[in-house]
């Protein structure tokens, strides 16, 4: 959490913002990707209230002084404006992630690793430190040396045809499937959480013993880049969550060893599995990446905290 008068020159992207008084002279604020708006004084009816509620960021206008006073004390919160209540948010520091990387090869025909900054910063906002792991490294045990919180398998990609519903030609990975593979059935034997997105979620399902559909023909289509509605099966409602993959999981190709957590309902495509006693979470759609909307953003912030409250920082 940012409070703008202690930090008039911080960077507010991703940032619950404090400050006294919702003045319309603040309004610069909604251009810079804030995540929530607290204020002291002000009303429902204030016009920073009213462009929060425009702009679906979560906010506590005119909370007072003393729960302002209490609020802007820490360093992270947790804005819950469904149930109104502000808490004492997520604390951890210096806990050490494995993280994978995208294969790749530059201009003059040598081998890269290629990671997106955004998962830097989003699981450094959760108190993680991820250190990339290569898909050409011959250090694999070194990488345990020291005790590692969790493993992020990250996205991007095409796998290889023999895991879809049909062929393909799309470029391969050979040196990251192996590496992630590696990487996936140690942490498993060795009881280390793992988080996967988009590609990786699809990875360890067919790791597994799942299917998975190379660009099906969708009943509702989902353009890329465009935030569509899931629904959260044990909460029981629908949440908006970004768009970025092409390929999808139907419930009935999930991996028996997995649970479904959010469901496409329109398509019958499994948005989310977990596994508790693997201490898997598998998301199709992109944390780190933009949503729509901050509050669709922090929805899924949430979902990612409660699988590393029960399984990383206990």
């Amino acid at each position: 959490m940012i409070v703008l008068e202690e930090e008039p020159e911080a960077d507010l992207t991703d940032k619950i913002v404090a400050i006294p008084k919702a003045d319309p002279g603040y309004e610069w604020i909604f251009t810079k990707g804030i995540k929530g708006f607290i204020t002291q004084y002000g009303g429902v009816a204030s016009h920073m209230a009213i462009r929060c509620a425009e702009f679906e960021i979560p906010a506590a206008i005119g909370c007072g002084e003393k729960i302002y006073q209490y609020v802007t004390g820490m360093s992270y919160i947790d804005l819950d404006c469904r149930n109104g209540r502000i808490e004492e948010g997520i604390q951890y520091k210096n806990l050490r992630a494995l993280i994978t990387q995208r294969e790749g090869v530059n201009q003059y025909g040598d081998p890269t690793d290629v990671l997106e900054a955004a998962y830097i910063r989003f699981y450094e906002l959760l108190g993680f430190i991820p250190a990339p792991v290569s898909n050409h490294t011959k250090n694999f045990e070194l990488l345990f040396e020291r005790p590692v919180d969790l493993l992020i398998v990250v996205g991007g990609g095409s796998l290889d045809p023999v895991y879809y519903d049909r062929e393909h030609g799309d470029e391969l990975q050979p040196h990251r499937d192996a590496t992630e593979e590696k990487l996936i059935k140690y942490c498993v034997a060795h009881k280390i959480p793992i988080i996967a997105t988009c590609r990786g979620m699809q990875y360890l399902n067919v790791l597994y013993g799942g299917k998975l559909a190379y660009h099906p023909k969708l009943k509702v289509k989902r353009p890329r880049g465009e935030d569509h509605k899931v629904y959260l099966i044990k909460e029981e409602r629908f949440i908006n969550v970004n768009n970025y993959h092409k390929d999808c999981i139907y419930e009935d190709s999930l991996a028996p060893c997995f649970t479904p957590v959010a469901v496409d309902t329109e398509n019958g495509v499994i948005e989310a599995y977990e596994s508790e006693e693997m201490k898997i979470l598998g998301i199709q759609w992109h944390p780190e990446r933009r949503f729509a909307t901050a509050n669709s953003q922090e929805e899924t912030r949430k979902l990612v905290l409660d699988f590393i409250r029960k399984n990383v920082a206990k």
